[in-house]
């Protein structure tokens, strides 16, 4: 069963990997913090995007997770190129290794699979002059679902590269 479920993640994360490259601009970047990710980012009309990651953490888990974001360009008058992020997703934990206890969305055993709902805010810079990068701190309450009902907050700092 866990093995069908894994698939299905993992089908369906290649799926919107490769189905939304028709959307006008794409980014990848780097989230160093809890959970370390790599992601992807695809632009949507509004400025909304849809954003998907994959982590590998100390806890001995993967972690696949996927928001729904807004976008609130030039937040600060003074400071044209800084813009607030947000929005709402979900969290999928796979545990890799036995635990002595199941911590948060983090499984006891391992081929487990845990369950999180996040709300990711983060303010990222865009420097005018490498406007092809930019740079972020990212906050995300989570609320654990499954295995154990728990909160708590995953975040980071991060570096994304526009297409």
């Amino acid at each position: 069963m866990i093995k069908l479920i894994y698939k299905i993640i993992m089908g369906t994360g290649l799926t919107v990997l490769f189905a939304l490259p028709a959307f006008a601009q794409k980014s990848v970047g780097l989230l160093i913090g809890s959970p370390t990710s790599i992601n992807v980012q695809f632009d949507l009309p509004q400025n909304r995007t849809l954003e998907t990651g994959l982590a590998f953490n100390m806890n001995h888990s993967t972690v696949f997770y996927g928001d729904y974001l807004f976008h609130q360009p030039n937040i600060f008058p003074r400071a044209n190129n800084i813009q607030l992020i947000y929005g709402l997703g979900a969290l999928v934990a796979i545990s890799n290794d036995n635990r002595s206890d199941d911590d948060w969305f983090y499984a006891k055993k391992s081929g487990e699979v845990g369950l999180a709902i996040r709300a990711p805010f983060t303010l990222e810079w865009r420097p005018a002059a490498i406007s092809q990068f930019g740079f972020s701190f990212q906050l995300a309450p989570t609320l654990s679902i499954f295995p154990k009902m728990s909160a708590g907050v995953l975040g980071g700092l991060g570096i994304r590269f526009y297409f």
